[in-house]
Protein backbone atom coordinates (compact mmCIF):
# COMPACT_ATOMS: atom_id res chain seq x y z
CA UNK A 1 0.00 0.00 0.00
CA UNK A 2 2.91 2.69 0.98
CA UNK A 3 4.60 1.68 -2.76
CA UNK A 4 1.64 2.51 -4.25
CA UNK A 5 1.33 6.38 -3.21
CA UNK A 6 2.39 9.09 -4.72
CA UNK A 7 5.15 10.76 -3.88
CA UNK A 8 4.25 14.45 -4.88
CA UNK A 9 6.43 15.76 -2.76
CA UNK A 10 9.03 14.47 -5.45
CA UNK A 11 7.18 14.85 -8.60
CA UNK A 12 6.66 18.88 -7.22
CA UNK A 13 9.98 19.16 -6.74
CA UNK A 14 10.96 17.78 -10.23
CA UNK A 15 8.57 20.16 -11.83
CA UNK A 16 10.13 22.93 -10.06
CA UNK A 17 13.63 21.97 -11.50
CA UNK A 18 12.33 21.39 -15.19
CA UNK A 19 10.60 24.58 -14.89
CA UNK A 20 13.22 26.70 -13.22
CA UNK A 21 15.52 25.03 -16.06
CA UNK A 22 13.42 26.32 -18.60
CA UNK A 23 12.85 29.43 -17.18
CA UNK A 24 16.92 29.90 -16.72
CA UNK A 25 17.31 29.04 -20.40
CA UNK A 26 14.68 31.73 -21.69
CA UNK A 27 15.69 34.44 -19.70
CA UNK A 28 19.64 33.40 -20.94
CA UNK A 29 18.53 33.32 -24.44
CA UNK A 30 16.71 36.97 -23.80
CA UNK A 31 20.02 38.55 -22.26
CA UNK A 32 22.01 37.16 -25.52
CA UNK A 33 19.42 38.84 -27.79
CA UNK A 34 19.69 41.97 -25.83
CA UNK A 35 22.91 42.10 -25.42
CA UNK A 36 23.79 41.05 -29.32
CA UNK A 37 21.08 44.02 -29.89
CA UNK A 38 23.07 46.21 -27.59
CA UNK A 39 25.96 45.76 -28.77
CA UNK A 40 24.31 46.36 -32.27
CA UNK A 41 23.41 49.78 -31.38
CA UNK A 42 26.68 50.57 -29.94
CA UNK A 43 28.24 49.84 -33.63
CA UNK A 44 25.84 51.97 -35.48
CA UNK A 45 26.19 54.98 -33.27
CA UNK A 46 29.56 54.79 -32.93
CA UNK A 47 29.41 54.30 -37.25
CA UNK A 48 27.18 57.41 -37.04
CA UNK A 49 29.66 59.76 -35.19
CA UNK A 50 31.89 58.67 -37.96
CA UNK A 51 29.32 60.04 -40.63
CA UNK A 52 28.83 63.23 -38.53
CA UNK A 53 32.11 64.24 -38.33
CA UNK A 54 32.66 63.79 -42.08
CA UNK A 55 29.24 65.93 -42.42
CA UNK A 56 30.76 68.99 -40.16
CA UNK A 57 33.54 69.17 -42.17
CA UNK A 58 31.85 69.49 -45.26
CA UNK A 59 29.46 71.90 -44.20
CA UNK A 60 31.74 74.03 -42.55
CA UNK A 61 33.50 74.39 -45.51
CA UNK A 62 30.27 75.19 -47.58
CA UNK A 63 29.54 77.61 -44.77
CA UNK A 64 32.73 79.32 -44.81
CA UNK A 65 32.88 79.80 -48.14
CA UNK A 66 29.52 81.46 -48.59
CA UNK A 67 30.73 83.49 -46.51
CA UNK A 68 33.67 85.00 -47.82
CA UNK A 69 31.81 85.09 -50.96
CA UNK A 70 28.59 87.14 -49.18
CA UNK A 71 31.38 89.53 -47.71
CA UNK A 72 32.83 90.27 -51.68
CA UNK A 73 29.28 90.43 -52.84
CA UNK A 74 28.47 92.53 -50.00
CA UNK A 75 31.62 95.28 -51.11
CA UNK A 76 30.57 94.74 -54.79
CA UNK A 77 27.04 95.59 -54.90
CA UNK A 78 27.10 98.92 -53.87
CA UNK A 79 29.37 100.05 -56.47
CA UNK A 80 26.54 98.39 -59.58
CA UNK A 81 25.76 101.25 -61.97
CA UNK A 82 28.78 103.33 -61.03
CA UNK A 83 32.04 104.57 -62.08
CA UNK A 84 33.91 102.59 -59.45
CA UNK A 85 33.95 98.88 -60.36
CA UNK A 86 37.65 98.07 -61.62
CA UNK A 87 38.00 94.96 -63.71
CA UNK A 88 39.83 92.80 -61.18
CA UNK A 89 37.02 93.09 -58.43
CA UNK A 90 34.17 92.08 -61.33
CA UNK A 91 36.02 89.36 -62.74
CA UNK A 92 36.27 87.92 -58.73
CA UNK A 93 32.72 88.09 -58.51
CA UNK A 94 32.10 86.27 -61.61
CA UNK A 95 34.53 83.62 -60.70
CA UNK A 96 32.62 83.23 -57.37
CA UNK A 97 29.03 83.14 -59.21
CA UNK A 98 30.91 80.74 -61.94
CA UNK A 99 32.00 78.47 -59.04
CA UNK A 100 29.88 75.64 -57.32
CA UNK A 101 31.12 73.71 -54.38
CA UNK A 102 29.55 70.60 -53.79
CA UNK A 103 28.64 68.63 -50.94
CA UNK A 104 27.46 65.17 -50.41
CA UNK A 105 27.04 63.44 -46.98
CA UNK A 106 27.42 60.69 -45.56
CA UNK A 107 24.17 58.24 -45.69
CA UNK A 108 25.70 54.95 -45.94
CA UNK A 109 25.17 54.45 -42.08
CA UNK A 110 21.39 55.78 -42.11
CA UNK A 111 20.15 54.04 -45.19
CA UNK A 112 21.24 51.31 -44.03
CA UNK A 113 19.75 50.83 -40.27
CA UNK A 114 16.62 52.17 -41.80
CA UNK A 115 16.38 49.50 -45.02
CA UNK A 116 16.98 46.91 -42.52
CA UNK A 117 13.98 47.86 -40.34
CA UNK A 118 16.80 48.69 -37.25
CA UNK A 119 16.05 52.08 -36.47
CA UNK A 120 14.03 50.91 -33.34
CA UNK A 121 17.80 49.59 -32.07
CA UNK A 122 18.32 52.85 -30.78
CA UNK A 123 17.12 52.72 -27.04
CA UNK A 124 17.02 56.61 -26.64
CA UNK A 125 13.61 57.86 -27.83
CA UNK A 126 14.60 61.56 -28.27
CA UNK A 127 17.95 60.58 -29.71
CA UNK A 128 16.28 58.68 -32.60
CA UNK A 129 13.85 61.58 -33.06
CA UNK A 130 16.81 64.03 -33.84
CA UNK A 131 18.64 61.51 -36.47
CA UNK A 132 15.59 61.69 -38.28
CA UNK A 133 15.26 65.38 -38.15
CA UNK A 134 18.77 65.44 -39.11
CA UNK A 135 18.74 63.24 -42.13
CA UNK A 136 15.19 65.26 -43.10
CA UNK A 137 17.30 68.52 -43.22
CA UNK A 138 19.90 66.71 -45.55
CA UNK A 139 17.54 65.67 -47.66
CA UNK A 140 15.50 69.05 -48.17
CA UNK A 141 18.43 70.63 -48.80
CA UNK A 142 18.61 68.91 -52.29
CA UNK A 143 15.90 71.52 -53.47
CA UNK A 144 18.09 74.38 -52.61
CA UNK A 145 20.82 72.56 -54.22
CA UNK A 146 18.90 72.15 -57.33
CA UNK A 147 17.48 75.87 -57.38
CA UNK A 148 21.08 76.82 -57.04
CA UNK A 149 22.51 74.66 -59.86
CA UNK A 150 19.96 75.41 -62.58
CA UNK A 151 20.45 79.35 -62.04
CA UNK A 152 23.91 79.20 -62.18
CA UNK A 153 23.55 76.19 -65.56
CA UNK A 154 21.36 78.44 -67.11
CA UNK A 155 22.13 81.87 -66.40
CA UNK A 156 25.07 82.47 -64.83
CA UNK A 157 27.10 80.28 -67.38
CA UNK A 158 26.31 81.71 -70.55
CA UNK A 159 26.57 84.85 -69.32
CA UNK A 160 30.15 84.29 -68.29
CA UNK A 161 31.26 82.43 -71.48
CA UNK A 162 29.75 84.70 -73.62
CA UNK A 163 31.89 87.77 -71.42
CA UNK A 164 34.83 86.30 -70.80
CA UNK A 165 37.86 86.14 -72.71
CA UNK A 166 39.25 83.00 -71.04
CA UNK A 167 42.39 82.87 -73.14
CA UNK A 168 43.38 86.39 -72.60
CA UNK A 169 42.47 86.72 -69.01
CA UNK A 170 39.71 89.47 -69.76
CA UNK A 171 36.36 90.44 -68.41
CA UNK A 172 33.52 92.16 -69.56
CA UNK A 173 33.93 96.21 -70.86
CA UNK A 174 32.31 99.11 -68.68
CA UNK A 175 28.93 98.79 -70.72
CA UNK A 176 28.49 95.14 -70.03
CA UNK A 177 29.03 96.10 -66.54
CA UNK A 178 26.92 98.66 -66.08
CA UNK A 179 24.53 96.93 -68.12
CA UNK A 180 20.95 95.81 -65.73
CA UNK A 181 21.41 92.24 -66.83
CA UNK A 182 24.52 92.16 -65.02
CA UNK A 183 23.29 93.99 -61.81
CA UNK A 184 20.11 91.39 -61.74
CA UNK A 185 22.39 88.28 -61.68
CA UNK A 186 24.62 89.92 -59.35
CA UNK A 187 21.43 90.33 -57.31
CA UNK A 188 19.62 86.95 -57.91
CA UNK A 189 22.77 84.99 -57.39
CA UNK A 190 23.31 86.89 -54.24
CA UNK A 191 19.64 86.15 -52.81
CA UNK A 192 20.13 82.43 -53.92
CA UNK A 193 23.72 82.11 -51.98
CA UNK A 194 22.42 83.63 -49.09
CA UNK A 195 19.68 81.15 -49.11
CA UNK A 196 21.80 78.54 -49.42
CA UNK A 197 24.10 79.70 -46.50
CA UNK A 198 21.63 79.88 -44.50
CA UNK A 199 20.53 76.05 -45.09
CA UNK A 200 23.56 74.66 -44.52
CA UNK A 201 24.11 76.43 -41.47
CA UNK A 202 20.89 75.36 -40.14
CA UNK A 203 21.70 72.22 -41.27
CA UNK A 204 25.23 72.32 -39.29
CA UNK A 205 23.96 73.64 -36.02
CA UNK A 206 21.89 70.62 -36.07
CA UNK A 207 24.79 68.56 -36.92
CA UNK A 208 26.65 69.78 -34.18
CA UNK A 209 23.66 69.21 -31.33
CA UNK A 210 23.11 66.05 -32.43
CA UNK A 211 27.17 64.91 -32.33
CA UNK A 212 26.55 66.20 -28.77
CA UNK A 213 23.53 64.09 -27.95
CA UNK A 214 25.15 61.04 -29.45
CA UNK A 215 28.77 61.34 -27.55
CA UNK A 216 26.82 61.43 -24.55
CA UNK A 217 24.79 58.27 -24.94
CA UNK A 218 27.91 56.48 -26.14
CA UNK A 219 29.63 57.44 -22.99
CA UNK A 220 26.49 56.78 -21.02
CA UNK A 221 26.92 53.28 -22.31
CA UNK A 222 30.46 52.80 -21.33
CA UNK A 223 29.12 53.70 -17.86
Amino acid sequence: MDNSRISWHKYILELLVVFLGITLAFMMDSWKETRKDVELEQKYLHSFQSDLQKDAEGLTSIVNDCDTTLTILDNFIPLLGTDDLIADSTGTVLNKMASYNSFYPELATYESIKNSGNLGLISNYELKEEFVKYYQMLHEKNLVDEVYALFLSEYILPFFFAQVDMIRGQYMDQNTVEDKEFSNLVLGFTQLLQQKRDIYNDILEANKALAESLKQEIELYRE
